[in-house]
């Protein structure tokens, strides 16, 4: 018989790398878990490990063969179980699953099924009922991307904003060519990203959330819409919407069905799709008639939008399997 749950039961897996916007997840749930009794431990910290480590996971060398001691909690991303090694080989992995796309399911499931994963989560739904439907046994749970909200600086009113429009990241190209005219036309401020996304439009996470403390409305759609070869077909709510909502911005644009689950309601403005200039335009006029729905949307992302709150649900959902029948 197995011991009774306990996060003292459960290791959480690091690794070293720098904190950028694609890396702050690992560190995000790393730090919520420790602060609720879970281990931590960092197995690669020298360069030969984990250079052994990149290669064995690009080789689909790294799999389970035993389950001894702690399980070991570890967030995954791009079908790579390279922050897995070498503690999968004798210890039962639980991933958190982010990054995961339609194209690379066939991916996934091998990872899966390598490390004979009985319970994993998943940041998108869609990626969690489908992998639960292909592999027998396999109990998955949504687990939506979040944020380590102390990061950011939500107290700026939206009339006191001078940064009136922000796309980062991905575009919706539809849109994109739409507003740059007239919001320049307009006297509006209008950052968005100029050339290939390794020259970040705001370098340093400090800064772009400053930039975001100041920013009036944030352009958000999803990847399925502004890259949907590169989405596979899964619609999910990603850490930008997070970042925007969290630093009291205006979140205009499109709301994945995610994102209205998890509030409980619409906290962004469905952007126009035909005229998107004129909307943004007259909502930049009006701005402090939207400072409710701001208001509404940052309480309730301090409620469902912290790392805290996903660990929690992480160390619940664990111990509901460990309580169940198999």
């Amino acid at each position: 018989m197995p011991p009774p749950f306990s996060p003292k039961n459960l290791v959480a897996l690091w690794d070293r790398a720098p904190v950028e916007g694609f890396t702050a997840p690992n560190r995000g749930m790393r730090e919520a878990l420790g602060r609720l009794g879970v281990r931590r431990a960092d197995r690669q910290i020298i360069p030969p490990t984990r250079f052994v480590a990149r290669v064995a996971a690009k080789l689909t060398l790294v799999r389970n063969f035993a389950r001894v001691g702690d399980r070991r909690l570890v967030t995954l991303s791009w079908a790579s179980d390279m922050s897995t090694f070498p503690d999968a080989y004798v210890c039962e992995s639980v991933p958190w699953i982010y990054d995961c796309w339609g194209q690379q399911w066939a991916l996934w499931e091998a990872l899966l099924r390598r490390h004979r994963t009985r319970l994993a989560f998943f940041s998108a739904r869609q990626n969690a009922e489908h992998f639960a439907k292909v592999i027998p046994g396999l109990t998955t749970h949504w687990l939506p991307e979040a944020l380590d909200l102390s990061l950011l600086q939500p107290g700026k009113p939206l009339a006191q904003r001078t940064q009136h429009v922000f796309e980062m990241g991905r575009r919706l190209a539809a849109v994109h060519e739409k507003i740059r005219e007239p919001l320049k036309a307009a006297g509006k401020s209008h950052v968005y990203q100029v050339g290939p996304r390794t020259h970040k439009v705001i370098p340093g996470l400090d800064n772009l959330y400053k930039t975001l403390g100041d920013t009036a409305t944030m352009v958000c759609y999803p990847k399925v819409m502004t890259h949907p070869d590169g989405a596979g077909g899964v619609e999910t709510l990603t850490q930008r919407y997070i970042e925007s909502i969290g630093s009291g911005a205006l979140a205009v644009g499109y709301c994945p069905a995610e994102l209205k689950e998890l509030f409980g309601f619409n906290p962004m403005v469905d952007l126009s799709t035909t005229d998107p200039a004129g909307h943004l335009l007259d909502i930049l006029a009006n701005l402090e008639s939207y400072q409710p729905l701001v208001d509404k949307s940052l309480a309730r992302v301090k409620e469902v939008g912290s790392f805290d709150s996903r660990a929690r649900a992480m160390l619940d959902a664990i111990a509901a399997f460990d309580a169940s029948p198999r």
